[in-house]
């Protein structure tokens, strides 16, 4: 799927990769005389479509755009409107740019013109954290002494200490095969997160998991 901009009720305009929202901004601009627009709270006039292009060159001999663009203006109270053109260039990258102008379409001086205040996405950084959570609750739930080992209070950490056991480890052929199939789902889970989204950290810790996890995959191909 390519990527696309959509445009929000609340004045935001967000950038969708794969049925994902990878960026989120909104517009600015500012009249030397001290009058300020913002696509937040300034209203919607017009909104289109910007015209479907192909990569390469149009007729003037420019780069043409691929699909997914938009072209909005707004209007202020104060006389000011903005038209923010919203772009996917023929490599998949988004392009912004935007004009300042008066009620009758004239442009005016500016002192700050600024097409695109990004605010960067968390929900991918979030649940990857959750991810991991959940995952290590459920290794140091496995038995008692494992929790008790980690963790000096398990319900400060959102952890309910189960009923006290010793862990029960299923060597039997359909134990290791079900055991297999959970990894194999967790692995499929972790890769299913947008690497490029997540932070160094969490990046780190990707990576960390990921082998940990092949690593184990490996066993129950060659258990004994």
């Amino acid at each position: 799927m390519a990527a696309e901009w959509r445009y929000t009720k609340e004045g935001l305009f967000e950038l969708i990769w794969e049925g994902i929202c990878v960026m989120r901004a909104h517009g600015e601009g500012r009249h030397r005389d001290g009058r300020k627009i913002d696509t937040r709270t300034a209203r919607l006039v017009e909104q289109k479509k910007a015209e479907r292009g192909q990569a390469g060159q149009d007729r003037a001999g420019q780069k043409a755009k691929a699909p997914g663009g938009l072209w909005l203006k707004f209007c202020d109270a104060n006389g000011l409107c903005l038209e923010e053109r919203l772009e996917i260039s023929p490599e998949g990258a988004p392009v912004a740019s935007c004009i300042l102008s008066d009620a009758e379409g004239r442009d005016v001086e500016t002192n700050l013109l600024t097409p695109m205040v990004v605010q960067a996405p968390e929900k991918e950084q979030q649940a990857f954290d959750a991810f991991l959570q959940e995952m290590f609750a459920d290794e140091v739930t496995s038995d008692t002494i494992t929790l008790h080992y980690t963790l000096a209070d398990p319900e400060k950490q959102g952890i309910t200490p189960p009923e006290v056991t010793y862990g029960e480890v299923d060597f039997s052929e359909e134990g290791l095969a079900e055991a297999k199939k959970e990894l194999e789902d967790s692995l499929k889970e972790l890769e299913g997160f947008r690497y490029r989204q997540l932070t160094d950290e969490q990046k780190l810790n990707y990576d960390v998991v990921h082998e940990l996890m092949q690593t184990e995959l490996a066993f129950y191909d060659h258990p004994f």
